[in-house]
């Protein structure tokens, strides 16, 4: 199948809660063109990105079934909370990956480093990169309400009240066309779902809450930005209002607290049921956002009683998408993993089309909820076959699975299949919700007050909102998963083969060894090259002066001896020594061993009159003491 025949509801990301509401199955590949389709090698990506299989759970257990296997032991895979990595917002190696706790994603490398470097080295690597993109949309919509502060109730928060802010006064009146969300050109248009849910959910909020009339045969709210609507202080299927944590729960109306109101209903309340969140549900998920004190100028960590706290609405969808890029490895000469570091993640320069990756999924027929589909890399001579779906393209979205998998439930062995649209699952079915109370780990932030003051930070729009799902998502798939695959080639190109079959180790990577060397920066020697400029100049025109016979070195030789202070004084004191011109081999042999005396230091009268100069026979200065006396050389 051509490229250009693949819908978005056959290769977009793993939304959740089920991303394909059309071409929501597909065909499955015989085994002989799977085990091709998961191995291929022959593409445009060099051979150090990972492969779908290499792609395992970090933990494993033997598992038994009586329906599976005439119940003979089989491979499970296991999630268990490791070291969380949320609050690194780092690029760091962990244990077969690389995550990125800045912006949201993972890579897949089956770590190996340089041995015996003197002095470290730096090496480039493609890895197969796979990140969470989500997109929060405001439903403008808040939840009010008063932290009491009481120690003796479960429920610390009073006065709450649902505001519109422009979610039923500004919703638009006409129904979300199918097309503005449901693209086919591969790549899902993540903002028009969260809007469409976000519509739903406020249209169907309205109703609940009487805020709509008929005019017309259309359904108009009544509402106005400002207004309010008060709600019971119950809570329903998990979700009640607390200040020190963030909310993600699925789009179910479970803010409006509707069974505790059941019995006040009217016969318009009465037609609006958790079902018909139902359809908002499938697009995408999540209410969320952490509370902010109305109180202050800036969001409050303090939580006193009688303060006023404001919680936002944000719908959200998200997808996830595999991509490979190049990652720039340093290291020092310890070879210790914890010493390696990232510098740097690029994306991978295509010149044109045909250098791009070629990405696949089975063609297969069966339901999303009953199967997960194997995707991958391919090589290209399966680019035209039929049991595939290809694409050439720099990013590959996810295919859907069942919305009910989640980490907690792995009941097999087929990691790269399934862990993905688990984890996505996880994220907003369990993470700041029940796992959050069960599990060894909360993402909630209510018992992490630095996760709590992140989360705070993040949910003040819908754009830095859903970092928090995308980074909650990264430390799952942390959790769950490791690459096994080795960077090492066997042949790499400039390595003598026959160095292979000497060498201990199981192959060769090139990389680039530091090396020490001084190097001056040329800036510092600004004022010695300004000396040199002056020197030079000078010695220019010294050579002009000679080479015009303005003079000779003898001259020149002439002067200095006549002008040098010993020569002057000894032809003042003693004249009939040598004569003025005498070579400097007979002044230094005749005038040179004579003394002369100076005056001691002090010995200057101040201007108070004549005072008789010292003796040169007695030797006796101004002060008494004995005048300085130098012997000229």
């Amino acid at each position: 199948m051509d490229s250009s025949d693949i819908t978005v509801g056959q290769v977009s990301g793993a939304i959740a809660f089920a991303a394909f509401l059309v071409a929501s199955t597909l065909q499955l590949a015989i085994v002989v063109v799977l085990v091709g389709f998961l191995r291929g090698k022959n593409n445009a990506v060099t051979w150090s990105a990972i492969r779908l299989l290499d792609i395992q759970y970090r933990q494993w257990a033997h598992s038994k079934e009586l329906l599976v296997d005439d119940g003979k032991d089989f491979i499970t895979g296991k999630f268990r909370v490791l070291d969380s990595l949320v609050l690194h917002d780092a690029i760091e190696p962990v244990e077969g990956l690389v995550v990125d706790s800045k912006k949201g994603r993972v890579a897949f490398r089956n770590h190996t480093v340089p041995a015996e470097l003197r002095n470290g080295a730096t090496w480039w690597e493609d890895l197969l990169w796979v990140e969470p993109v989500t997109t929060c949309v405001n439903t403008n919509l808040s939840l009010h309400f008063t932290y009491n502060g009481s120690a003796s109730s479960s429920n610390q928060v009073t006065d709450k009240y649902l505001q519109d802010d422009g979610g039923f006064a500004s919703l638009a009146r006409d129904y979300p066309h199918r097309g503005l969300w449901n693209n086919t050109d591969g790549v899902p248009d993540l903002q028009a779902r969260a809007y469409k849910a976000a519509w739903l959910s406020n249209g169907n909020s309205a109703r609940f809450l009487n805020a709509t009339f008929i005019d017309r045969d259309r359904r108009l709210t009544n509402s106005t930005i400002g207004m309010t609507f008060p709600i019971g202080n119950n809570s329903y299927n998990g979700y009640s209002v607390d200040p020190t944590a963030i909310k993600i729960t699925p789009i179910d109306g479970a803010f409006l607290d509707l069974f505790s109101r059941s019995s006040n209903m009217t016969a318009q309340d009465a037609v609006v049921t958790r079902r018909n969140f139902s359809d908002a549900e499938l697009l995408c998920a999540g209410y969320g956002g952490a509370d902010v004190s109305k109180d202050v100028n800036l969001a409050s960590l303090i939580f006193d009683p009688g303060t006023k706290w404001t919680q936002s609405l944000y719908v959200c969808a998200s997808g996830v998408r595999a991509s490979i890029k190049r990652v720039h490895f340093t290291i020092n000469n310890t070879a210790l993993l914890s010493d390696t570091r990232i510098e740097k993640v690029l994306e991978r320069d295509h010149p044109d089309p045909a250098s791009m990756p070629l990405w696949a999924v089975e063609n297969s027929d069966l339901n999303i909820s009953d199967v997960s589909l194997a995707w991958g890399l391919v090589g290209d001579e399966y680019e035209r076959a039929a049991s595939l779906l290809t694409r050439r393209s720099k990013d590959f979205w996810l295919p859907a699975a069942s919305p009910v998998l989640e980490l907690t439930g792995v009941v097999d062995s087929f990691a790269g299949a399934k862990v993905f649209s688990a984890a996505l699952n996880s994220v907003y079915n369990l993470a700041a919700t029940s796992m959050g109370d069960s599990a060894a780990i909360s993402y909630s932030g209510k018992d992490n007050f630095a996760m709590f003051a992140k989360w705070q930070q993040l949910s003040q729009a819908p754009d830095t909102a859903s970092r928090i799902i995308n980074l909650i998502y990264t430390d799952l798939l942390a959790f769950a998963t490791v690459g096994t695959k080795s960077v090492f080639s066997t042949s790499p190109q400039g390595v003598d083969p026959s160095l292979s079959a000497q060498s201990p180790s199981t192959g060769f990577r090139e990389v680039q060894e530091y090396v020490h060397r001084i190097q001056y920066n040329l800036l510092f020697a600004i004022p010695a090259f300004a000396v040199l400029f002056l020197w030079m100049c000078i010695l220019v025109t010294a050579v002009v002066l000679w080479a015009a016979r303005r003079f000779t070195l003898r001259q020149l030789r002439h002067l200095l001896n006549q002008t040098a202070m010993g020569r002057v004084t000894t032809n003042l004191l003693h004249p009939g020594l040598t004569a003025p011109d005498a070579p400097t081999s007979i002044w230094v042999e005749k005038a040179g061993p004579v003394h002369l005396y100076v005056p001691a230091y002090g010995g200057f009268s101040g201007g108070q009159g004549d005072q008789e100069s010292p003796s040169r026979e007695s030797g006796e200065g101004v002060l008494g003491n004995r005048d300085s006396r130098v012997t000229v050389t």
